[in-house]
């Protein structure tokens, strides 16, 4: 029979084991999921922010899922099934139909109620994106801005002069563009078909929203009320387009790009001496071109000049039940230091400003601040709640079209503009109230 003595002695045990135990459980890190996708390159990248984040927060274990197929079809399958990941990267325009659904929490209140959250560190316009009806529904990670790329040394033989990169050059317009173009789109072999193009006209989503700014047009009103698409500013800036492939001929077609391998093969091959450009290419620009060349602004417009402002975000799931640790990795990510991986691996614009100077790179001889000032001209798109019904169901293909030689710009919109105007009436915009 155990004495009075070692019977406390033994609760005592018990008490520290128990302790020790709780303070084990305790000590364990909490597990969140995050999401996201690109390519090896870029998911290099996110290990590496991942690992960084890991130093700083040894408490918060982070379960990365990488994407490489549809990540827009596997997240929309993962929060209908209510196993959404904690933290995920959207693209802004497939990401704002799930907002009115709930599906991700508002950021606002853990922005408002953080002191360590610098609002004032980013552009507002990146910021701007991610509202939808007050919600601040993702915070911006990178950003991207447009503009021209060239061959330096299609251009020396053609015997003409480069184009600039300051945006407030009025001599490069689009009447000096097409002049350009028309000269570095070169028949070699006489065969009547050109073996060189000035620029490839192609589609893009963004693409043909910027000759349309540049005219002065819009897609549709700010609050999607009514399609702007038959308005006289937007008809000339479509048949502008058009008119490079058909009128002025510097451009294949869109089919003909197509069975080029499209225009960043194009350029790769030097098939033509002007494309466009986005940021996130640069790391491949660096790696794959043996050729000299470099950047330019967009020639201006009629009305003023413009860049598409394209920046992905960051957001929890309204499923998460780890909103701090959660809250911690979004932050993170913003932040100055993950910000700075990105910028110094070559990895898109920061949308903070105190990381910019860290993207230009002054030792190499293109210039890369033209992405950068391009900020100056930047305009959003006005996405919607019905965005793929409108644009890849209806306005991609006949734009498709318009570069095929099918209809003039005008028989274009009028014939889609009744199914634009139904839909945004079943949509609602960045700006709806």
């Amino acid at each position: 029979m155990k004495s009075k003595r070692q019977v406390r002695m033994l609760a005592l045990i018990c008490c520290v084991l128990l302790a020790s135990a709780l303070s084990a459980v305790n000590s364990e890190p909490v597990t969140i999921t995050f999401s996201y996708w690109g390519s090896a390159h870029e998911h290099e990248i996110w290990t590496e922010v991942l690992e960084a984040f890991a130093q700083q927060h040894p408490d918060i274990r982070v379960d990365p899922l990488y994407v490489t197929g549809s990540y827009s079809s596997k997240m929309q399958v993962m929060i209908a099934a209510g196993n959404a990941p904690d933290v995920m990267n959207w693209e802004d325009k497939l990401g704002l139909p799930l907002v009115p659904t709930g599906a991700f929490m508002d950021l606002k209140p853990l922005m408002d109620k953080d002191p360590s959250f610098q609002r004032q560190a980013y552009y507002p316009i990146t910021l701007e994106d991610f509202q939808f009806k007050g919600q601040q529904w993702a915070l911006p990670w990178d950003f991207i801005t447009t503009c021209i790329i060239y061959n330096k040394e299609l251009f020396d033989g053609a015997g003409i002069g480069y184009p600039p990169y300051s945006w407030q050059d009025d001599r490069w317009n689009w009447q000096s563009f097409i002049e350009t173009a028309k000269k570095l789109t070169i028949d070699k072999d006489g065969d009547g078909i050109p073996d060189q193009w000035g620029f490839p006209n192609t589609y893009s989503w963004s693409r043909w929203r910027i000759w349309v700014w540049q005219n002065g047009g819009l897609d549709w009103e700010p609050t999607g009320t009514r399609s702007l698409l038959t308005s006289e500013p937007t008809v000339s800036a479509l048949q502008f387009i058009a008119d490079m492939t058909h009128l002025h001929r510097i451009s294949p077609t869109q089919a003909g790009i197509n069975q080029l391998g499209g225009e960043l093969k194009m350029f790769s091959e030097q098939r033509v001496g002007m494309a466009t450009a986005a940021a996130y290419n640069l790391p491949y620009f660096r790696e794959n071109f043996t050729f000299n060349w470099d950047l330019a602004a967009f020639a201006r417009g009629p009305v003023r000049n413009a860049s598409p402002l394209i920046p992905d975000g960051v957001t929890i799931s309204s499923q998460t039940k780890q909103v701090e640790q959660a809250w911690q990795l979004v932050k993170f990510i913003t932040s100055l230091s993950a910000q700075r991986i990105m910028a110094e691996r070559g990895y898109r614009i920061s949308p903070r400003r105190d990381v910019l100077a860290r993207f230009i790179t002054p030792l190499t001889p293109q210039k890369e601040e033209v992405w950068i000032e391009a900020v100056d001209h930047a305009i959003l798109t006005n996405y919607t709640t019905q965005w793929t019904r409108i644009e890849n169901e209806t306005i991609r293909p006949a734009i498709q079209g318009l570069l095929n030689g099918q209809y003039s710009a005008r028989q274009m919109v009028e014939q889609i503009n009744p199914r634009v105007e139904a839909l945004l009436a079943e949509a609602e915009t960045r700006f709806a109230k």
